[in-house]
């Protein structure tokens, strides 16, 4: 939605994994102050630089009354990473750092970015389904 990440980097060999590592969910970086810290990965399931990386990534989007306030925070209901569950219903309290708008809405558009040396994408699939 182009507000909420989950950071693609190279990560091969890491041991301490922190949020900005390949497969974390970034810290809200809103003011007045962040809510959420990050989460790092599970584990450390990146692949060598060089070889394809798969994510298979679950959102839900923050959910609003009908006055538009928001009800629910969105969520990462699952990502996986190379086959490895890294994340399970990790709520986002507000937009992450690299977030292209800081409003919340209950739609918005896929964005990938590749600032921390080169990247490549292939075979994106996009699905919506509806989340109880």
């Amino acid at each position: 939605m182009a507000r909420y990440e989950v950071q693609g980097l190279d990560s091969w060999g890491a041991k301490e994994l922190k949020y900005g590592d390949c497969g974390g969910i970034y810290a809200s970086c809103s003011e007045p102050k962040p809510d959420s810290k990050g989460t790092p990965p599970r584990v450390n399931a990146s692949k060598p630089p060089g070889e394809w990386q798969t994510f298979d990534v679950v959102f839900r989007a923050p959910r609003f009354d009908a006055a538009g306030k928001k009800i629910e925070n969105a969520k990462f209901i699952k990502v996986v990473h190379n086959g490895q569950v890294i994340h399970e219903n990790v709520e986002s309290p507000r937009p992450t750092c690299a977030a292209h708008w800081l409003d919340e809405k209950p739609k918005g558009p896929l964005m990938l970015q590749g600032d921390h040396g080169p990247v490549a994408y292939r075979n994106i699939l996009i699905k919506s389904v509806e989340l109880p």
